[in-house]
């Protein structure tokens, strides 16, 4: 089975006990939009204008419009469920949309809008089945004749979306209904981390027939209205599956071209939450009486070299700029210690976070 703490493939997926209402973080926002708990932190700080108790945090209240200031979006925006690109298309993706599966904090899978998922001895057929009751935002049921749909437009052969180059084993022809709530989808080979790819923005979950421009879902919001590279307006899903969330009436989803706008908006109350901070952006914030949250999240930021090309086809050059840099000097200096120390391998679930 696919193990929900180690992710191990072994038989079928049992879900784990869900998130407690009182834990909120980066990715619990992202993937289910669980509004009115906590702030959105896309790379490692998040900040709120209203500091709330520990007793406010343990006992949420339905009601309240939350409005976001994110960075990161631009003009190319974008609504579609699974062709989001930037931080601000991921926020609105999992305000809109739901995946078969979805990590828990600790790298695990969780059940989502499937039941079960469940490969056969070798992993070349995995059966999945979803979860009774979910409808989708015009009311019409979700199920899988609308998982074989979504996975099909992934990978549409004359126009692959970006999750297609990670399911190249699936047998595009060989997915099938087997009743209303199953399907079976069928490998050219063994397939053992499909359903590690699932929780995933790119494989979040649309209806037969879905479209971009006019987007229905089945996530804890709807769609009102929105214009790439300024903003969306999100009302609440009454129907959501996964009561009693969402918390807030509706979400407003601000782009924001820098940081110094932002914390503007924070601090005059013109926005809720922000995204993105700098560490030296930290004692603005604070000082202004916002409310910081700090978030081990998987941000990097790279050092991009063409190995094709000299000095860097040679593997000593590549070594010894991996070498130079003194990291907990820069952790202490740069990011005034809120980081973690990496090793070289791109996770936000790093086996050195909890040194």
């Amino acid at each position: 089975m696919v193990d929900a703490n180690s992710g191990n493939v072994e038989g079928r997926l049992v879900s784990p006990s869900p998130v407690p209402l009182s834990t909120v973080s980066r990715r619990t926002f992202l993937r289910s939009s669980a509004l009115g708990l906590g702030a959105l932190a896309l790379a490692g700080s998040r900040a709120t204008s209203t500091p709330s108790s520990a007793t406010d945090r343990s006992t949420p209240r339905h009601g309240g419009t939350l409005r976001a200031a994110l960075s990161g979006g631009t003009s190319s925006d974008t609504l579609d469920a699974q062709a989001g690109v930037n931080f601000v298309d991921i926020a609105r993706c999992w305000q809109l949309y739901d995946g078969l599966l979805t990590y828990t904090d600790d790298a695990g899978l969780e059940l989502a809008l499937a039941e079960e998922i469940t490969p056969n001895h070798d992993a070349t057929l995995w059966t999945i089945r979803v979860k009774p009751g979910i409808t989708c935002h015009d009311g019409k049921p979700f199920g899988a004749e609308d998982v074989i749909y979504s996975l099909r437009r992934i990978m549409n052969p004359k126009s692959p979306l970006p999750g297609a180059a990670s399911v190249g084993p699936i047998d595009y022809n060989g997915m099938r209904k087997v009743d209303a709530r199953t399907c079976t989808i069928s490998c050219h080979s063994p397939f053992s981390t499909f359903a590690q790819l699932l929780p995933t923005h790119y494989f979040t979950m649309v209806p037969v027939d879905y479209n971009p421009k006019k987007p229905i879902g089945t996530g804890p919001f709807r769609f009102k209205s929105f214009t790439p590279g300024v903003q969306s307006i999100f009302p609440r899903n009454d129907n959501y599956w996964q009561d009693p969330l969402p918390y807030a009436d509706e979400v407003i989803t601000s782009d924001y071209s820098d940081e110094t706008s932002q914390i503007n908006a924070l601090l005059s109350g013109e926005a809720d939450l922000i995204d993105l901070l700098s560490a030296v952006a930290i004692s603005t914030v604070k000082s202004g009486g916002g409310d910081i949250v700090i978030s081990h999240g998987g941000g990097i930021t790279p050092f991009t070299m063409r190995v094709d090309q000299p000095p860097f086809n040679d593997v000593r050059v590549r070594q010894a700029l991996r070498l130079l840099v003194d990291r907990p000097e820069m952790m202490d200096l740069i990011f005034e210690g809120h980081g973690i120390l990496g090793n070289d391998i791109t996770s936000i679930w790093d086996p050195v976070y909890d040194h």
